[in-house]
């Protein structure tokens, strides 16, 4: 006998065997899928937080990198005056040679040991050593096994017992006494001589008694500074032939090409005869020691006036140039510094030159297609001068420089 069901017990049925469904689906499938789905999101979530730790590692090397070439930079011009090491017997050639070129005659000359002097600003400390302790920090830079020295255990306790005791950063340095004979005007010359050489020489002491008719007699000392240097830039300067110029006397010159690094000092007009510019740049590749662009004005010794940025790209710089009141005002910025640092301001005051505003721009060829460095520079001129460009050694197909203006009248030169 067959059993009949209702209409309702059709309904109920199907909504049994539906729900029978729906809890199988759900146990059997959909829940291991949801599973497998919250497994792939965490997955994704560690690996998107690798990913940026990855990316952040990476901006943070780069920005190392570029630390590290203007922290370069910097140094190599800090020390370029100083003498790579202090060897007597060259010195006497050459100390020589500034007292005969100036008509001086040295009637004795007497050179002290070379001792370490420590660097202070108040006070100058003399240490046993003979060696720049900064030699070992130096050697480190350049990948050479720094010697140990075997009290450097002793030396080490002592330190920790007494945190006055640290060594401070020290420089070689020898003192140079003549005994002297010649007219005013020939010790002037020798004295602005040593001014003028490529090298740093003091004339820390200077006594000076009248002679016979236009004669002066006395005695000097001069001091003499080394430091080891963290590049080759001195390579060649103990050859000591005194028609060469050794270093680099021009940091936007002549290091531009290819990866040698001279020096960064600015010192333009002493030995290079070129004109005399308000404000210098140097734009590199990438691939360089240096930074891929550095600006400055020019014959700065002190560097205090210096801007940089390395960027692989094109970096865009920006000059301002005003005239208020009758007076000559500059600034300027990278995407990295910016001088003055009070940057809102007109900036910082300087005397032209009659002719106009010159400004030097030292670039360099292009290494490949992957060499794309460069800088695009933007030159707001509010004064009544002319501001003349003058870009040398740019890349003939691709240039890195790149000129606009705003303002006043900009005259671009390439050579």
């Amino acid at each position: 006998m067959k059993m009949k069901l209702s209409k309702r017990g059709k309904t109920l049925l199907a909504v049994l065997i539906f729900l029978l469904v729906t809890e199988g689906y759900y146990n059997f499938v959909f829940s291991l899928q949801r599973d497998k789905l919250n497994d792939i999101l965490n997955q994704k979530a560690e690996y998107d937080k690798k990913l940026q730790d990855i990316r952040s590692k990476i901006a943070s090397k780069k920005k190392k990198e570029e630390d590290i070439k203007i922290i370069y930079a910097k140094a190599t011009s800090m020390t370029s005056r100083l003498f790579p090491e202090i060897r007597e017997e060259n010195l006497i050639v050459d100390i020589d040679k500034l007292l005969t070129d100036n008509n001086l005659k040295a009637l004795s000359i007497a050179f002290s040991d070379i001792k370490a002097v420590t660097v202070q600003k108040t006070q100058k400390e003399t240490k046993d050593d003979k060696e720049s302790n900064m030699k070992s920090i130096v050697d480190e830079y350049n990948g050479i096994p720094v010697k140990k020295n075997s009290d450097s255990k002793n030396n080490s306790t002592k330190n920790s017992n007494n945190n006055n005791n640290k060594d401070m950063p020290s420089v070689e340095n020898m003192s140079v006494s003549i005994n002297f004979i010649g007219t005013y005007k020939n010790l002037m010359e020798f004295i602005k001589s040593t001014e003028a050489y490529s090298k740093r020489i003091v004339v820390s002491n200077l006594k000076i008694s009248q002679g016979a008719t236009d004669q002066v007699t006395g005695t000097m000392q001069l001091e003499l500074y080394a430091i080891p240097k963290i590049s080759d830039e001195d390579k060649d300067f103990f050859k000591w032939e005194f028609n060469n110029a050794y270093g680099k006397v021009n940091p936007f010159d002549g290091a531009v090409e290819g990866n040698t690094i001279l020096s960064s000092i600015e010192d333009i007009g002493k030995i290079i005869k070129e004109p005399i510019y308000d404000f210098v740049m140097s734009v590199r590749s990438v691939s360089s020691d240096l930074p891929t662009v550095m600006l400055g004005r020019a014959k700065d010794s002190t560097k205090s006036t210096y801007v940089y940025a390395d960027n692989p790209q094109v970096e865009s710089v920006e000059l301002h140039l005003t005239k208020k009141d009758n007076k000559y005002y500059y600034k300027y910025k990278t995407s990295r510094d910016k001088y003055p640092a009070q940057y809102d301001g007109d900036g910082v005051e300087f005397t032209p030159k009659e002719s106009g505003i010159d400004f030097k721009i030292y670039s360099n060829k292009r290494s490949d297609a992957t060499d794309t460095s460069g800088v695009n520079i933007k030159i707001y001129n509010k004064t009544d001068k002319t501001v003349s460009v003058n870009i040398e050694r740019d890349d003939d197909v691709k240039p890195r420089v790149s000129i606009s203006g705003e303002g006043g009248n900009v005259q671009i030169t390439r050579n």
